[in-house]
């Protein structure tokens, strides 16, 4: 289902987790933009253990230029980008999946 832009920014300025600033790997200045916490749990080791990946959802239009290594802080903890974000709902959302630095 697609929502027109401003819907699904008004979901984000009510339904959001809070800010987290992302810093680019290679410098600069960190970036401010609302996130939905999604920590979905996965059965691992042929269902043997289950495992949690912290995720956030934030809009890609306000964290355009985001790669794998970029710092993210987010309620008070530092975090990595795992791998490069995975765009969502016709790449106008994407998921940022984190590791604790």
């Amino acid at each position: 289902m697609f929502y027109p832009y401003e819907d699904l920014r008004r979901t984000y300025v009510v339904m959001s987790d809070g800010a987290a600033t992302v810093t680019p790997s290679g410098g600069g200045r960190g970036v401010s933009v609302l996130v939905m916490c999604d920590s979905p749990t996965e059965t691992v080791l042929g269902g043997d253990a289950q495992s949690d990946e912290l995720t956030l959802r934030c809009l890609s239009a306000d964290l355009p230029n985001a790669r794998r290594g970029d710092l993210v802080t987010w309620q008070g903890a530092r975090y990595r980008l795992r791998r490069d974000p995975e765009k969502l709902l016709d790449a106008r959302e994407q998921r940022l999946a984190l590791e604790r630095v």
